[in-house]
């Protein structure tokens, strides 16, 4: 049996933690708390709860069906996501992402990633943070410098958390219609392959909005490469424009006072 975990807000600063049967949807069992859950996070060491309120902002860790205090991040927590190395990472508002142990709770060392505003993030098969924006992007981001190294979602409405399977497939929760649950990618990765992006990208579509959207928010992108593919494509059209100009006066005629 399969069993779903999810943080619930009940009114103000009451919270808990609710497990449920994944294929009846039966409510398994509860862990009340005190302060609001902002992320979720399961390893072997138990079960990890950020919890916040006017006056606090706490990581909880439940196991045995006692709940302790576990860490302190001094910027608040928005979500967490276990790392390959076994440790917890927390992620505030702001886009900054703290490292702490996975056994006793100590801080380790902040991680600056290369967006803000994040409402989501997850390590991936690949080893990799995917990160939700509330731009609607979903950023590729390498876990020890925190830069940016792709984006493999574009323009989702609201995403607000993510999530892959064991087949590599990326879902992610988004504002579409309410509440939906979106699949991005698969077994192999994003869900357009490489190639094709490579072509795409040599078209004029990625230049009209993409490109300079990017430009603006602090994307990692090739500006030059932009820059060519651009004025090939305005040399190409403008080639055409006077072919079909010049080819469409020698077939008109007109009369008139």
């Amino acid at each position: 049996m399969s069993t779903l975990l999810v943080s619930v807000n009940f009114n103000g600063n009451i919270g808990a933690v609710q497990a449920y049967n994944t294929t009846t949807g039966r409510l398994l069992s509860q862990q009340r708390l005190s302060g609001i859950p902002t992320g979720l996070a399961v390893s072997r060491n138990g079960l990890f709860v950020g919890n916040a309120s006017d006056r606090f902002s706490i990581i909880t860790r439940i196991a045995q069906n006692q709940a302790r205090a576990f860490a302190d991040p001094p910027i608040g927590t928005t979500d967490l996501a276990i790392g390959f190395n076994g440790n917890l990472f927390s992620l505030s508002r702001q886009g900054f992402i703290q490292e702490f142990d996975g056994r006793t709770g100590a801080f380790i060392r902040p991680l600056a990633i290369g967006t803000t505003l994040t409402t989501g993030i997850t390590f991936g098969p690949d080893g990799a943070i995917y990160a939700s924006t509330v731009r609607g992007n979903i950023e590729k981001v390498d876990p020890r410098t925190g830069r940016i190294l792709d984006t493999v979602g574009f323009l989702l409405p609201g995403p607000r958390d993510l999530a892959f399977n064991r087949a590599g497939q990326l879902f992610v929760l988004t504002a579409r219609n309410g509440n939906s649950v979106e699949i991005i990618g698969g077994p192999r990765g994003p869900i357009f392959p490489p190639l094709v992006r490579q072509i795409v990208l040599f078209t004029p579509f990625p230049y009209m909005i993409g490109f300079p959207a990017s430009i603006l928010v602090g994307l990692p992108v090739n500006i030059g490469l932009g820059l060519l593919v651009m004025i090939g494509w305005i040399l190409l059209f403008l080639v055409l424009n006077r072919w079909f100009w010049k080819r469409g006066l020698r077939q008109y005629s007109g009369m008139g006072a």
